[in-house]
């Protein structure tokens, strides 16, 4: 099953036990949790003897994880003697692959023995998941960087020791994850081979310390950038060194991917294409067919028409098409070939004609010309008008 990365919660709610390992008095249990190379231990509850309860919520961050393993083991007030283990049990996380929040039962073991049962609560929220929004799968959320990474060596400039060399360590932060080196007794040229994995956001800083351990003081420190990790090309990388804003040398970071974007994400449920009762009519030998639910998937959504079991038969002729048309005329009336010829003369037109003279007052006697001074300036083509008879 594909392994999906998200951030795991569990809360501790009880435990029915049935092995006791104190003769005298009721145990005092506690419950340790080992996730990869992470341990994580829950308080005790002093005389809780067979019938234990806590209230602890326990964070992890699942990369490619299969499983917790669980013991439960018995806390001894006096410290002389290491504590007592009482059972064991395992959570397979195979199962979480979505958006969960459920209670879990887990049978505990002493052996081949059954020993009892402890009750959780879990919370699984995946870090990449993909949604189906108007006909289009996309991806939701921020995966983690699962990388490994050695530091190689380093080369120092500030010597912390009066006498001798620096025995050099170092101590790389990231998150709640810390991871410390072996020691290398070489001085300013420290060099190791420890490697270590992370699960890094970007939003989680990565810090690495390296400590002489002669004097148990701080040699440099460096703060590795989110970019410098998140360009997916596994190599060796060069970081500068400092002590309180003082270049202090250069270290050597190799960086491995175990899973790259898209590796790691929250499958969702493909649903179906939706019903068509034309297309299904003429072909129902091409419906689909509903799979079977499967536990891990949500529940179908209520718009999907329930499957019909019964369909009809398939017709496979079709009635013939009885539209009559009718027949096309052909005879067509003869096209009139000849038209009245085109008269070429017609008159010329008439550009200028004679105005036409109002009548004159009849109270202008002595002048019956005079209202008109200027008719003969602008028609010099008529003659003068005959003087006038008294």
């Amino acid at each position: 099953m594909q392994s999906v990365s998200g951030k795991l919660q569990i809360q501790l709610i009880g435990a029915q036990l049935t092995r006791d390992v104190k003769l005298i008095g009721s145990m005092n249990p506690y419950v340790v949790f080992r996730f990869g190379d992470i341990k994580k231990t829950s308080a005790v509850n002093e005389g809780g003897g067979k019938n234990p309860k806590w209230c602890d919520k326990i964070d992890f961050q699942k990369i490619k994880e299969t499983k917790i393993n669980i013991d439960v083991y018995n806390m001894r007030k006096l410290g002389l003697f290491d504590n007592d283990l009482i059972c064991s049990g395992t959570l397979d996380l195979c199962k979480f692959t979505q958006q969960y929040q459920g209670y879990e039962a887990i049978p505990l073991y002493h052996g081949s023995s059954s020993a009892g049962t402890l009750n959780i609560q879990v919370t699984f929220t995946p870090d990449v998941q993909q949604v189906y929004q108007f006909g289009q799968i996309i991806l939701q959320g921020e995966a983690p960087l699962d990388i490994t990474l050695r530091v190689v060596s380093a080369l120092l400039t500030r010597d912390t020791q009066w006498f001798g060399s620096m025995c050099c360590y170092y101590v790389a932060t990231c998150g709640d994850k810390k991871h410390t080196s072996t020691l290398c007794n070489s001085g300013k040229t420290p060099q190791w081979s420890d490697k270590f994995n992370i699960a890094k956001k970007s939003d989680q800083k990565f810090n690495i310390e390296i400590i002489n351990q002669n004097n148990k003081t701080c040699v440099a420190t460096c703060v590795v950038p989110h970019e410098v990790l998140a360009n997916y090309q596994p190599g060796v990388r060069t970081l500068p060194l400092s002590y309180q804003g003082t270049p202090a040398g250069q270290l050597f970071l190799e960086v491995t991917y175990n899973s790259y974007p898209g590796d790691m994400v929250a499958p969702i449920y493909q649903p179906l294409q939706d019903y068509c009762p034309e297309y299904y009519d003429v072909c129902p030998a091409s419906i689909p067919q509903y799979p079977p639910q499967q536990p891990q998937y949500p529940p179908q959504q209520p718009q999907y028409p329930p499957q019909q079991p019964q369909y009809p038969p398939y017709q496979p002729q079709y009635p013939s098409q009885e539209v009559q048309y009718p027949p096309q005329e052909v005879q067509y009336p003869p096209q009139e070939v000849q038209y009245p010829p085109q008269q070429p003369q017609y008159p010329p037109q008439q550009s200028c004609y004679a105005p036409q003279y109002p009548p004159a007052p009849q109270d202008q006697c002595s002048n019956p010309y005079g209202h008109y001074p200027n008719l003969q300036q602008q028609y010099p083509q008529y003659p003068p008008p005959p003087p006038p008879q008294y």
